[in-house]
């Protein structure tokens, strides 16, 4: 969803262009305000870390001998998901 920008909020932005926070009143919430670009880069520097994270995870695992043949992790997921086993 897409809002238009109160002249206030546009306000305090100039002012602060690196730091605006917003309180909800009602809830305490505590929002942050930035720009698409700023937003989009944290993302990908977020989903990029989830990544690497979970390589470590995986090959922790192999280190510890946890880890599934190729043909025992397609049967696995083929019966999780309802798929007939592959012929």
């Amino acid at each position: 969803m897409i809002t238009n920008l109160p002249d206030d909020l546009r306000i305090a932005i100039q002012q602060s262009p690196n730091e605006v926070f917003l309180r909800d009143q009602e809830t305490s919430a505590v929002y942050v305000v930035v720009d698409q670009a700023t937003h989009n880069r944290a993302m990908r520097a977020l989903q990029a870390q989830e990544d690497w994270e979970s390589v470590q995870r995986g090959l922790a695992d192999r280190e510890r001998g946890n880890e599934l043949s190729l043909a025992d992790a397609d049967a696995e997921m083929r019966k999780e998901l309802g798929f007939p086993p592959r012929s």
